[in-house]
């Protein structure tokens, strides 16, 4: 804990926790199409306590700070709420002979067009402390990422 406190205090994380390896896992299929291999990031275990220490405060507050109507990842709401008033609405508007259709977006990689300075402006308004933030910039700022290729032949 001393090492996460002493380097939030510079606002800095160490190398070690700002790390990850990325590997491929292969999926059924033809494993000479890539879309039959799932990338995943290995963290180093000091990061992962760090970032569920976090999401746990963060958590906290969540119900405070994202709208009603957001249900999917906040504590006590469900997706299925969601779902059921779709549901419900389309089956009066149906009743009611009322012309009704439904457009679902789904943005793909959406925290990754994130702009982070527009982030930390959101989390400022939504009251959270400049510590807290700094612990998440931290924690998400000048990451690096290494590729680990040929894991078969190393193997």
């Amino acid at each position: 804990m001393d090492l996460f406190n002493e380097s939030f205090n510079d606002s800095f994380l160490p190398l070690s926790c700002r790390r990850a390896v990325l590997t491929l896992l292969p999926k059924k299929g033809d494993l000479q199409e890539i879309k039959n291999w799932r990338p995943v990031s290995l963290l180093c275990t000091d990061y992962k306590l760090l970032s569920r220490a976090l999401s746990s405060r963060l958590r906290k507050v969540m119900d405070q700070v994202v709208d009603r109507t957001q249900t999917y990842c906040v504590p006590g709401r469900s997706i299925v709420d969601n779902v059921s008033l779709i549901r419900d609405i389309l089956e009066v508007s149906g009743s009611l002979g009322l012309d009704t259709g439904l457009v679902s977006l789904d943005q793909e990689k959406a925290f990754d067009r994130v702009e982070h300075r527009y982030l930390w402006k959101v989390l400022e308004r939504f009251g959270l402390s400049p510590g807290f933030i700094a612990k998440i910039k931290a924690s998400t700022t000048e990451t690096l990422t290494e590729v680990l290729w040929n894991v078969l032949e190393v193997l």
